[in-house]
């Protein structure tokens, strides 16, 4: 089999490198193509210090140096479908066609040019999505719309503390958060999508200032039909409510949006014997411990695990 030309491959490299400049970016791709996370952690912070992507690009040369030609163009394909990146595969290797996308991309040919063939907008680019970032900073709802945005609680805190990361404040991690989530979402659902998450999560000025003109069905406001919240922070009472009705079937995945690992989860459901509303409460009862119970974060959470019906009878009056 005929190896790949290196110095062309380079060039695909620089164009995957600009891509791939942000933390969470790279991080995805560094791990799909089974790079020690040391040699990840030294891109992203020349990346940082640098304000460009050569941290990026020297991590992928390095990757490059250790592969065979006549595998490694494959290799990073594979890693790029792996962690859903379809927008560096059109612009990388566009002669590939469906065989380098997903399947849910192949079942649907014209997603691969969804703004121009639906006529509505591109993915969000990167300006856009720094822009949004800074407008957002260290908002004390973006824990509230990491959850909207589908991340479990554990990795929207881990965001959060990049926020607040070597003593000082910033909306890196915020950012990162947004690349993330546009990283493993449609080009055609992200407008709209990311417009729902921030109104739902009361960041309605933001979703108006710098997606106005992009979204064709702006989303409606989060207590449209619902009154409004009985309070801010939810109470033991309504807990109790909400462990009484909440759908066992979704014991975990709503677990884990609360903080709460399968295993950990798996562990107190045990020590109650299998009394889900029991174990149920105890995870809910933490979590108001470590948070104050914002409704908004749990009316997310709810949303997130398929147990919106919950919302208006308990939270709002």
């Amino acid at each position: 089999m005929a190896g790949t030309n290196r110095q062309d491959f380079d060039d695909k490299l620089k164009a995957v490198a600009r891509r791939t400049k942000q933390d969470a970016e790279i991080d995805d791709l560094g791990k799909a193509l089974k790079i020690p996370s040391y040699d990840i952690q030294s891109a992203q912070k020349r990346n940082s210090q640098d304000h460009s992507h050569m941290g990026s690009l020297e991590l992928l040369r390095d990757w490059m140096k250790g592969q065979d030609s006549s595998t490694m163009r494959q290799t990073l394909i594979d890693a790029l479908v792996k962690i859903k990146r379809n927008d560096i595969l059109e612009e990388c290797f566009p002669e590939d066609g469906a065989d380098t996308v997903t399947e849910p991309t192949k079942r649907n040919p014209a997603s691969r040019t969804s703004g121009l063939l639906t006529g509505g907008m591109l993915s969000l680019t990167d300006l856009k999505l720094n822009e949004i970032g800074e407008a957002l900073g260290v908002n004390e709802n973006i824990m509230t719309l990491g959850l909207y945005l589908d991340f479990p609680r554990s990795k929207v805190e881990m965001f959060l503390a990049t926020n607040r990361a070597d003593g000082n404040v910033s909306s890196k991690g915020t950012k990162n958060m947004l690349f993330a989530w546009r990283n493993r979402t449609p080009s055609a659902k992200q407008v709209k999508e990311l417009r729902d998450a921030l109104v739902k999560a009361d960041l309605r000025l933001v979703a108006d200032e710098h997606l106005r003109n992009s979204a064709t069905n702006p989303a409606e406001p989060v207590r449209s039909g619902r009154g409004t919240r009985i309070n801010e922070n939810v109470s033991q009472e309504q807990l109790d409510k909400i462990s009484k009705d909440f759908p066992t079937a979704n014991f975990v995945s709503f677990s884990k949006i609360l903080g709460v690992g399968m295993h950990q989860a798996n562990g107190i459901l045990m020590k109650h014997c299998k009394d889900y509303r029991s174990a149920l409460m105890e995870i809910l009862m933490a979590w108001k411990s470590r948070t104050c119970g914002p409704c908004s974060e749990l009316e997310a959470a709810l949303s997130a695990s398929e147990a919106g019906d919950l919302i208006a009878d308990i939270l709002y009056k």
